[in-house]
């Protein structure tokens, strides 16, 4: 079958009572049916990581500063560097069962990009 067949196909197996539930904020449940596995959305990366389970060999997530403190340094190789510690992470989780989404929301770095604003949580 083209993609447009198989897309037609698919999208006629899914009911509405699966369908709703896929367009929350945060969470994506299974749709068993069609072979849909579940999925977390924007995974808090600073502070939903330090909230999971260590491993079963004892290795848990680095937990690093809260991100306005990171902004606040203005350093952006210490952001790349935190978001590969992030991404590494989290792939060894998902690997692991212990969580069911890869996509991150952080770093960020001086979200307000003015630092006359102070504080921004």
């Amino acid at each position: 079958l083209g993609l447009d067949e198989r897309l037609d196909d698919l999208v006629s197996r899914i009911g509405w009572d699966d369908a709703g539930p896929q367009m929350t904020a945060r969470e994506s449940p299974a749709i068993p049916s069609i072979g849909l596995a579940s999925y977390y959305w924007g995974t808090n990366a600073a502070n939903v990581l330090s909230n999971i389970d260590c491993l079963e060999n004892g290795q848990c997530v680095t937990n690093f500063p809260a991100p306005s403190s990171l902004g606040a340094a203005w350093n952006y190789t210490l952001v790349r560097e935190m978001a590969s510690v992030f991404a590494t992470e989290l792939r060894a989780y998902v690997n692991a069962g212990k969580h069911n989404g890869l996509d991150i929301w952080g770093p960020t770095i001086n979200v307000a990009r003015d630092p006359r604003w102070g504080r921004n949580f």
